[in-house]
C-alpha cells in the first residue's frame, strides 16, 4: 500500500479500522550506525515530524513535502514507524523500510508493509494478515486452537479488499476461503 505523503501514510497509521476510530499509538525505530534503535521521542505538530534518536541525532520532516533535515548528529539509513490499537488491541500497522535519500533530502519508499487484525463473532476468531508488499493475505482461523499460536503452516492467498465493517460477513468469507482456498 503506497503513498504520495508521510501524511498520509501517518494518518493510516494512526486509524483502526476495526474500532473506526484514530485510536493506535505509534512507534518509531532507525537503522543507524549502530544497529536497530527506537526512538527516544518524537513530535508530531501539524505536518511535521520531529524524530530524536540516541540523543544525538534529531531529523525533522515535512510530511506533506517529504523532504527533511538534520538538525542534529548523523541522518539514520532509514526508519519504520509502526502502530498499534490501544483501543481493542487486535489492530496493527507496520510501515516499509522509509528510506532518506542523501542527494535530495527526500524520505522515499512510503508504504506500508503489512498490517494485522484480529476479527471475532460469537465464538469465531481469525487472524487476517495482509502483506502488501508480497502481495499477499495471511488467514488464520484461531477458534480452532485452545491458545493461539501462530504456527505454521498458515494460510496465504492473494491479496484481496477486506470489508471489516460487517463482521459476521467477514467471518462467513474467510471460512469459505479456508474450506475451499
Amino acid at each position: 500500500m503506497i503513498f504520495n505523503t508521510l501524511q498520509e501514510l501517518w494518518s493510516y497509521s494512526l486509524y483502526c479500522p476495526i474500532c473506526k476510530d484514530v485510536c493506535r499509538d505509534i512507534y518509531i525505530s532507525a537503522d543507524t550506525t549502530q544497529g536497530y534503535q527506537e526512538s527516544e521521542k518524537y513530535e508530531k505538530q501539524d505536518h511535521t515530524l520531529k524524530i530524536t534518536i540516541l540523543k544525538t541525532s534529531i531529523i525533522k520532516i515535512n510530511c506533506l513535502t517529504n523532504k527533511y533535515e538534520c538538525e542534529s548528529g548523523s541522518t539514520p539509513n532509514s526508519i519504520f514507524i509502526d502502530s498499534s490499537c490501544n483501543k481493542c488491541e487486535y489492530s496493527t500497522a507496520n510501515s516499509c523500510e522509509l528510506c532518506f535519500n542523501t542527494s535530495n533530502n527526500e524520505v522515499s519508499n512510503i508504504a506500508i508493509d503489512s498490517s494485522c487484525f484480529i476479527v471475532n463473532y460469537k465464538k469465531e476468531e481469525f487472524l487476517i494478515n495482509p502483506h502488501y508488499t508480497r502481495n499477499v493475505l495471511i488467514i488464520d482461523d484461531l477458534s480452532k486452537q485452545s491458545f493461539p499460536q501462530f504456527e505454521f503452516p498458515l494460510f496465504e492467498f492473494p491479496l484481496f479488499d477486506i470489508d471489516l465493517s460487517n463482521k459476521k460477513k467477514l467471518i462467513h468469507k474467510l471460512k469459505t476461503i479456508l474450506t475451499f482456498g
